[in-house]
This record gives C-alpha cells, structure tokens and sequence, in this order.
C-alpha cells in the first residue's frame, strides 16, 4: 500500500486573531521535514513532547493513511476543543497517558474522532486544503467501511460489548458534528446504475419565483429535514445497538465502576440525542430517561470535576421533556389547553423550576465552561420553548385565526379581511403578552450566548444541537418582528446581522451547516426588510402607494389599508403584514402535528 509522503503533511494553521481557542497549542517543527509539526504544551502546563510511539500500532498510521504526528494532533485537538462542550467520550482519554489505550482499545472510536475532527482543525489550511480533505476523506469513507461490516456481518461474529459501545459513540459523535460528504448532496449524474433514481430524491429541487418570507422559511426549513432525517437513522442505528447489548438494564443495576459509567453515560447522551431529533422531525421519542441513571453518572472515577455539571444537564433535559409532555403533548391537546386558559398556571410552575435549575447551575459552571455555554444556550432555549405557547394564545385572539385566513381567501391572491378590532387588555391578554415578551428575550439572549461562543472561536467547533437552538432563537426574533409582538424600540436587525457574520466566520467549509443557515437567515431578513418597506409605505403613503401596495401580491396578498388589531404600546398594528394571510403567517400556524414548523428547524 502507498506510504504518505512526509512532505505532503499539511501544516494545521492557527486560527485569526480573535477567534483562536485559549490555550491553542503551539505548534513546533520536529527537525524532520519542513511541513511535519508536532503538538506541544505551553511551558506552564508542563506536558511533555509528544512521541509518536503512541500511534505506530494504530492501522492507519501503520499503513500510511496519516502520519503519526497529524494524528496527535487531532486527537488532542479533538479532547481540548470540542469534547468539553460534548463530553459523551469516555473523560480519561483527555490524558495523554492513556492516548495508546484510546487507539488500540477503542480504535473504531478513536478513528471517528480523527475523521470528524479532521474537518474543523485544519479548515484555514488553505497551502494544503487538497491533502486535508483528502485525509478527511480517507478517515470517514474508513469509519463507513467499519460501519457496514458491523451492518452487514462482515466483521467479527460476535462484537464485544465495549466495541459496540464504540460504535454507538461514534454515530453519536458523526450526527454532532458531521463529517463533510453528509452535508453534500450527490449529483445525480455522479449516482452509477441504470436506474432512475432521480425519483427518489436525486433531482434537483423545483425552482419558483416566490420571494416571501414563507417560501424562504421552507426552503430552510426543507433543507436541514434532511439533516435530521439523516440523524434519526443514524440513531434508530444505534438505539437498536444499544438494545443488543442489553444498555439500559445493565444500568439498573447501579455498580459503581468505570464500565457502569460508561453505560450510564452513553444511556443518557443516546436518550437525550433520540429525542432532540425526534422533536425536530415532529415524532414522539419512546425512549425515557433511565431513572438511575444520574447517580451511576454522578459517581464516575473518571472526571469527577465534571459530574456536578452533567448532572445539571440531565436535570435540565428532563426538565425540557416534562414541559413538553404536558403544554405540547399534539397539536390539538395544546389547542384544548389555550382554549380553556389554564395553561398559564403551568406556565409559571414550569418558570419556577427553569430558575432553580438556573440557580443550582450558576454554582458549577465554572468547572467547564463550554459546556456551560452549551447549556446556557439550551437553558434559554427552554424557556423559549416554554413560553413559545403564548404566541399561540395571542394568535387565537385575532378576530379569525390562521386557519380561517387561508378558507378566507378568494382565489385571486385577495385575503378575507377579518374586522378590526381592539385587543382586550383582560389580565389573561397581558400575561400571555408578558410570557411573549420572556420568549423573545430568552432567544435573544440565546443568541447572545452563542455570539460569546463566536468571540472566543468556539462557535465553529459547537455541536450540532448548539447550533438548533440558536435557529430557532433567530426564528423567534423573526416571528416576532413580523406579527410584530415587541413592546421595545430595539432593533433586532443588528443582533441578526452580528449572528449571520458569526455563522459565517465559523464555518469550515462551504457545504457547513453555519454557512448554509447563514445564507437563509439573510434572505430571510431581506425578506422582512422588504415588507417593513411595504407597510411603511402602506401605513403612511397616499393613494399611489396603496395602488403599488395593491399590485404587489406575491408579497403581500392583497391590497387595502392595513386594518388589523392594535396593540397598546406598538406603534405599528398589529395587522402591520396583515395582507400576507396564509402566506405570512402559515409558519406560524400550529394546526399541524409538525411542531418543528414553528418552533424550531
């Protein structure tokens, strides 16, 4: 088998200024090529050079797939960036005296590390951008070809229990942070076989002439369906494994040992991995939360430091779970609930117990703070979740919902216009407008978050789950600006211009899910940039401009002025986008069981 060239190593390059992780390793030339660099620890830290006698038993640097030297140095890349802000890979690996362990023992893991880290550390490496894809490449079609022996029973007859372990853990890692062919989509002329697969989804998507909010909204919203449908496999993958060995009930048994931890650990990122990504496809996760689960966690020999803080986050999924079980068990029953207006009550049970979790976090999350952002951006994130509900009441108290909008319409893009009307202000009006108000400042404050994640370059090397819940916190900003719900004169434009210039400086590639919501968000932000325009001009302009507001119904829908409900406090009715109808506010309309429509991608 062809050897690397040593000379053809590529050098990994350093982040700009500003963006680079604290404590970056320097990276010192080893005297045997110019372009062969090896990972040392600053001085102060008093870590010794790395040799590379750890890696001379690993395969694929025994067959010249990757040199000794760039696999060191993704592999402590990997466990100094992005594990804290994941910890679902086993804590004593973080220590390079158990480095040889991690590439004999765990070797399919440690292969899936390399191959998913090898995307992100070497992004800015633009002299050998071709060789760091081509390593990227080779590590994850290797991780595939493992995959499908295991698959299809071309491997070892029986798989241990810890190689399964690996393999769980690494399609959890490759569903957080996905390796680059996943997020291409395949050419069909690149597709060999004589079938027509294009009727299967290789055709390039239909191209149309609409322009709205709404058609940006799903086109965004289509094309990351695909990225959860890819994950849900995935993990239907390794459910079924998990299931194989027995997982959940050998962790019943509460034996306080490594390998109970690891069980316990696994258990809980799975369970919670399953449902984020059943919530975002509009499915019901069957898998709950083992009981027992925290204290096999919380008694770990390994990482004790980090215990407290994984402890807070499974209370903090639990949490999520249970407000969803009951404010949003279906579509219809949420409905039953705003119907009968003793949603509020559960409403602020829930706020009680999202501020005693914050209350309890606020002590630990010192000892490790990216994932305390992490969790910071998935607490606010919650209570956005939480008070999300309040959009729906408010929507409910329009004249005529949604849904009698879109039967409204007459067949020539002219909206039924409901009658005007003022908002009561009854007590239960100004709760559900306080609860709005409280989701839309938890998702700016989420966004907030995730800029102080960007500021110090660690935005790019989020998982995916990260990067979920500041969509929907964009989304929220949005929403919110186009009914319009916000009682302040804050312009959410520069908050939403500072987050796409920092999806954008964190991507690491061009097919990079940052770079691509990027690109939506700003449509979509043009989008409602246009339409304030139109509104403005319709508010305040003469006949001429009410003719011009007329003739423009692919954004608008209708013409006339723009009658509505007022709000006290706005400036702008509430009918501002009142001439949209269906296609305005159908991304609101929760009259589906779809709840990724409106919530979140």
């Amino acid at each position: 088998m062809r050897r690397a060239n040593r000379s053809h190593n590529p050098r990994p390059s350093r982040l700009p200024k500003g963006e680079e992780p604290p404590g970056r390793p320097r990276l010192q030339s080893t005297g045997e090529g110019p372009a062969v660099t090896r990972a040392v620890e600053a001085p102060e830290e008093g870590r010794a050079v790395v040799t590379a006698f750890t890696w001379t038993q690993f395969a694929l640097c025994r067959d010249g797939y990757l040199s000794p030297q760039d696999a060191d140095y993704l592999i402590d890349y990997f466990f100094r960036y992005m594990h804290p802000m994941y910890p679902l890979v086993d804590h004593k690996y973080c220590n390079i005296a158990n480095r040889a362990q991690f590439a004999t023992e765990e070797a399919f893991l440690c292969t899936t590390v390399l191959a998913i880290t090898s995307r992100y550390a070497w992004h800015q490496a633009s002299a050998f951008s071709a060789r760091a894809t081509e390593v990227h490449g080779a590590l994850y079609r290797h991780v595939q070809s493992e995959l499908q022996r295991c698959l299809w029973g071309s491997g070892p007859e029986r798989y241990s229990e810890a190689r399964t372990l690996s393999i769980i853990e690494s399609i959890m890692l490759i569903v957080e942070w996905r390796p680059r062919s996943m997020d291409m989509i395949t050419p069909p002329k690149d597709i060999v076989g004589d079938y027509a697969l294009e009727q299967y989804g290789y055709a390039a998507a239909p191209t149309t002439a609409d322009v709205s909010l709404e058609s940006h909204v799903r086109t965004a919203w289509d094309a990351f369906k695909a990225v959860n449908i890819t994950s849900w496999r995935l993990l239907c993958t390794a459910v079924n494994l998990a299931d194989e060995i027995g997982l959940h009930s050998a962790i019943t048994k509460l034996q306080h040992t490594p390998s109970q931890a690891r069980h316990a650990r696994v258990q809980e990122f799975l369970v919670s991995l399953v449902w984020e990504r059943s919530f975002r496809l509009g499915r019901r996760c069957q898998l709950s939360h083992p009981a027992d689960g925290s204290k096999a966690i919380a008694n770990a020999p390994d990482g004790q430091f980090l215990n407290n803080i994984l402890e807070s986050r499974m209370e903090l999924y639990r949490l999520t779970r249970l407000i969803e079980n009951t404010l949003y068990p279906s579509a219809r029953q949420t409905a039953d609930l705003i119907a009968r207006g003793n949603y509020q009550t559960a409403v602020d049970d829930f706020s009680g117990l999202l501020a005693a979790w914050k209350t309890r976090f606020d002590r630990v999350k010192a000892s490790s703070p990216p994932l305390a952002k992490h969790l910071e951006i998935m607490w606010q994130g919650t209570r956005a979740f939480l008070y999300s509900i309040s959009l729906r009441a408010l929507l409910r108290e329009r004249s005529l919902p949604p849904s009698r909008l879109e039967s409204g319409n007459n067949g020539n893009g002219q909206g039924a216009r409901p009658p005007p009307r003022m908002l009561q202000m009854d007590q239960s009006s100004r709760q559900d407008h306080h609860m709005a108000e409280e989701w839309l400042q938890a998702s700016e404050s989420a966004i907030g978050v995730a800029l102080e994640l960007h500021r110090e370059g660690l935005l790019r090397l989020a998982p995916l789950n990260v990067l979920y819940h500041v969509i929907a916190a964009s989304l929220a900003v949005l929403k919110a600006e186009r009914l319009p719900l916000r009682t302040t004169t804050a312009d959410p434009r520069h908050l939403l211009t500072q987050l796409v210039r920092a999806l954008e400086d964190s991507s690491v590639d061009d097919a990079h899910f940052s770079a691509r919501y990027a690109a939506c968000l700003e449509s979509m932000m043009g989008c409602l940039e246009e339409d304030r325009r139109r509104c403005v001009g319709r508010a305040h302009g003469g006949p001429a401009d009410d003719a011009a507001a007329a003739n423009s119904s692919s954004l608008d829908g209708g013409g006339g002025d723009p009658t509505g409900i007022a709000i006290p406090g706005f400036e702008t009715p509430f009918g501002v986008f009142e001439g949209a109808s269906h296609d305005h506010l159908s991304f609101l309309d929760c009259n589906n069981e779809d709840w990724s429509r409106w919530l979140s991608f």
